[in-house]
C-alpha cells in the first residue's frame, strides 16, 4: 500500500466515523422530542442519514475528479461562496421562528431580577 492509498483510506475512515458520530448525536438530542411530535423517535435521524448518504456519495464522485481543472474556476467559485455566505444572515432571519432570533436569557429572569443559574436551580439563600 502506498502512502497516497493509506491517506485516502484514512480520510474515508475518518469521514465515516464522523458521520456515524453525528448520527448518534442527532438521535441522542432529538429522539424524545421526535417521539412526542411525530411518534417516531428516529424521524430526524432518518432525515439526517439521507443527507449523510448524499454527502458521502458526492465525496466519492468528487474524489474521482481532477481538481487541476478547477484552477481556472477558482476565483468564480470563491466569489459565489462569499456571496452565499453573506446571504446567510438575511435568509436566516426571515426563515427562523421568532424564538430563535433573540436570546432567551433576558426574559428568563426570576422575580428577584437575577438570572437563573446555569443548572436551572435557584441559588441558596443564607
Amino acid at each position: 500500500m502506498t502512502k497516497g492509498q493509506f491517506e485516502a483510506r484514512l480520510l474515508l475512515l475518518v469521514s465515516f466515523g464522523l458521520v456515524a458520530f453525528g448520527l448518534v448525536m442527532v438521535y441522542s438530542a432529538t429522539s424524545a422530542s421526535a417521539a412526542l411530535e411525530n411518534g417516531d423517535p428516529a424521524y430526524y435521524v432518518k432525515r439526517q442519514a439521507i443527507y449523510a448518504v448524499l454527502g458521502l456519495a458526492l465525496m466519492f464522485v468528487f474524489a474521482r475528479f481532477r481538481f487541476q481543472a478547477l484552477r481556472k474556476l477558482a476565483p468564480v467559485l470563491v466569489t459565489i461562496s462569499l456571496a452565499l455566505l453573506a446571504a446567510v444572515p438575511a435568509a436566516g432571519s426571515r426563515s427562523a421562528p421568532p424564538s430563535f432570533s433573540r436570546p432567551s436569557w433576558p426574559s428568563s429572569r426570576s422575580r428577584s431580577g437575577r438570572r437563573p443559574t446555569s443548572l436551572g436551580a435557584a441559588p441558596r439563600r443564607r
